[in-house]
């Protein structure tokens, strides 16, 4: 890691150190593969709920569970390009698709930007105003 410059910079620096290590103290308590899949739940779950209570405001609160899903979302991409995991997409290929059209639920944007933006890594782009004002997103 570079050098932080900017004390967000130094935060972040901190606390992936902090979690390296707790990963390595839960590691060496877990020789188990499954005992080892608990710490990591209830570790994940823990900094999770103590990020909660620690953003006590309702825009906070929002942002941090806007982070959680596209980082959580990142990670199953990597997964997957990494052949990590047991998803039926690994392993498998798109190699194009020229345009699809699915409905959703009015009120389905959040949802949708989650799974089309965060978990496949589409852009969103705006819709012609005229389509705007009838609800839902589009992504390439």
């Amino acid at each position: 890691m570079t050098y932080p410059h900017t004390e967000i910079d130094k935060a972040g620096s901190e606390l992936h150190d902090l979690a390296y290590a707790y990963a390595t103290k839960a590691e060496s308590l877990a020789s188990d593969p499954y005992f080892r899949e608990a710490v990591i739940r209830v570790s994940v779950s823990s900094f999770a709920w103590a990020l909660y209570e620690a953003f006590d405001k309702p825009n906070e609160r929002q942002a941090l569970n806007d982070e959680i899903s596209r980082q959580s979302a990142a990670i199953c991409r990597s997964l997957v390009v990494h052949g990590s995991s047991s998803s039926e997409l690994a392993g498998s290929s798109l190699e194009s698709v020229d345009h699809v059209q699915l409905a959703i639920p009015s009120g389905g944007e959040q949802a949708a930007r989650g799974f089309y933006g965060g978990l496949l890594g589409l852009a969103e782009r705006p819709k012609p105003p005229d389509m705007a004002k009838r609800g839902g997103c589009w992504f390439e």
